[in-house]
């Protein structure tokens, strides 16, 4: 049994308490990726006590990924950063077990990997990524949580969750990736720094929401975020899928 005495203050809060917060020291969450979305996300899914964090990248730290993905340092500079990230949250001292994965997600290892999670969080920046996670995730009746930047827009978005007998899936909203030239990755088109920040929290949000029952996830729909003034609106996602009988959380 964890000690619960750091999350008092989260525990205080009227509709969460003791059994919320067990449903998160018994939860397993899978973060994709570990750049500028993911980040922020593992910062929080870590410190508010989840009981198992997997994260999983093949990357390096780079200079210019300093800005925003807030995990890292200067010294981390060359680093894997699925080892500097489970470095710097073991170096808070909470109880969460963090596996890493120094590899990328491909049609070899999803399944085998996404079915041992509760939730996933895709903290990735391509399309492909983002199908494989989608087909996955509806294979093995995992929900997830999609979250995307593109210069000063973003959306946020649950897939694979259950809601009135009815699931939504990513190629519901986005049936084919769009063209190479349709929309420049970030080293193209540039990313202000905070960011990826506000949207991985929003996505932090979304996992804490599905694990403990607490409110509503987004459900049916993508949220579109502003960045530049912060307006917000939702756009439906029809749903055509009735939910499988799977993973109670």
């Amino acid at each position: 049994m964890k000690d619960l005495s750091v999350y008092i203050r989260q525990m205080m809060l009227r509709d969460f308490g003791v059994e919320k917060q067990l449903k998160l020291a018994q939860s397993r969450v899978l973060v994709i990726g570990a750049g500028g979305l993911s980040c922020p996300a593992l910062l929080y899914l870590h410190a508010m006590g989840v009981g198992h964090i997997g994260i999983m990248d093949d990357d390096v730290v780079e200079m210019h990924n300093l800005h925003r993905q807030i995990l890292y340092r200067l010294q981390d500079v060359g680093a894997y950063k699925v080892d500097a990230a489970r470095t710097a949250l073991e170096a808070r001292g909470t109880q969460t077990l963090i596996t890493t994965y120094r590899e990328k997600l491909n049609t070899n290892n999803a399944r085998a990997l996404i079915q041992q999670y509760d939730v996933v969080l895709d903290g990735s920046d391509n399309f492909e990524t983002r199908y494989l996670v989608n087909d996955v995730c509806e294979q093995c009746n995992t929900p997830w949580v999609y979250g995307s930047v593109y210069a000063y827009e973003a959306q946020v978005a649950v897939f694979q969750w259950s809601f009135e007998g009815y699931t939504t899936n990513y190629r519901d909203a986005f049936p084919e990736a769009p063209g190479e030239a349709e929309i420049p990755a970030c080293d193209e088109a540039g990313i202000l720094g905070i960011f990826p920040g506000i949207v991985g929290q929003l996505q932090a949000l979304e996992v804490i929401k599905l694990i403990s029952g607490m409110g509503t996830p987004l459900h049916h729909q993508i949220l579109h975020i502003d960045m530049k003034t912060f307006n917000t609106y939702p756009v439906a996602i029809v749903p055509r899928r009735k939910s499988l009988s799977g993973k109670t959380i």
